[in-house]
């Protein structure tokens, strides 16, 4: 009887050491793909709607750059500025001339 618990015990401490590492690995895809420091999904659904924003309140407003970037969210108006770059294919600054 020794044995076979034993054995139980044996296959399910294997059963679940590899489901928590199989668990872990998942996870941690997981939220490698939402890591804002990583560029994930998450990040990118966040730029979008950042960018969007700035761009009805460079429309809207005469407020700078700097202004609109952390207004917006931004640590600066550098970050805006690649954000803007990536959605919309323009600066911020070009997009405003070109509206006026």
């Amino acid at each position: 009887k020794n044995d076979i618990e034993t054995v139980n015990f044996t296959n399910n401490y294997e059963y679940v050491s590899y489901t928590a590492e199989l668990t872990f690995r998942i996870l941690h895809a997981i939220f490698q793909d939402f890591s804002p420091t990583k560029g994930g999904i998450l990040q990118t659904i966040f730029n979008k709607n950042k960018a969007l924003n700035a761009k009805k309140q460079l429309i809207k407003t005469d407020d700078s750059i700097l202004k609109i970037a952390m207004d917006n969210g931004f640590f600066d108006a550098r970050g805006l500025i690649n954000a803007f770059k990536k959605e919309f294919a323009t600066t911020p600054l070009q997009y405003r001339k070109s509206m006026t």
